[in-house]
């Protein structure tokens, strides 16, 4: 079950990212999943440095500027048990950010919560279908996992009015 549990978390991280760009130049990953980098490449996206990178998944903001075109990944702590921190983070990123979701991975053992960041990349209106269905060897991501990942409970979504930017 582990493996699965990895498995699943890469390939709904990669693929969630990936599959709303429009050309990935490149990925920066500072994550504790090995398996990232391998869903990344079926998109043809390789390492690089968080400057050069449009899709980046870390656990901590880089300090570097970012680039326009560029999706940002970070783990959230759980709204559900600490509500206060995740606001004061989506507070502190609303001033880089114009797009700002949170997203769950409600399939997992035991649920991870993320925030997806961009200047000008939407993760539901960016999402390109095409792309998202096409992708051959996936056991966990699709276009309908990557939708309901954003998918919040109403009392939270409405608690998280005025921070979400969407």
């Amino acid at each position: 079950m582990q493996n699965d549990t990895m498995q699943l978390e890469a390939e709904m991280l990669a693929h969630i990212g990936a599959c709303c760009l429009e050309s990935p130049k490149g990925a920066f990953v500072d994550y504790p999943n090995a398996r990232i980098p391998h869903e990344l490449a079926k998109h043809g996206i390789a390492p690089a440095r968080a400057e050069d990178s449009t899709w980046l998944l870390a656990t901590t903001a880089p300090t570097v500027q970012l680039r326009e075109d560029s999706v940002l990944l970070l783990p959230l702590a759980d709204p559900l048990v600490a509500f206060e921190s995740v606001r004061s983070a989506l507070q502190g990123f609303g001033e880089r950010f114009s797009i700002l979701m949170p997203f769950v991975l409600w399939n997992l053992p035991q649920p991870r919560w993320f925030v997806f960041a961009s200047r000008s990349v939407h993760p539901l209106a960016s999402l390109r279908l095409q792309c998202a269905e096409l992708l051959d060897g996936l056991d966990w991501y699709s276009a309908s996992m990557h939708q309901a990942a954003f998918v919040l409970p109403p009392k939270l979504a409405r608690e998280l009015r005025g921070f979400v930017r969407n």
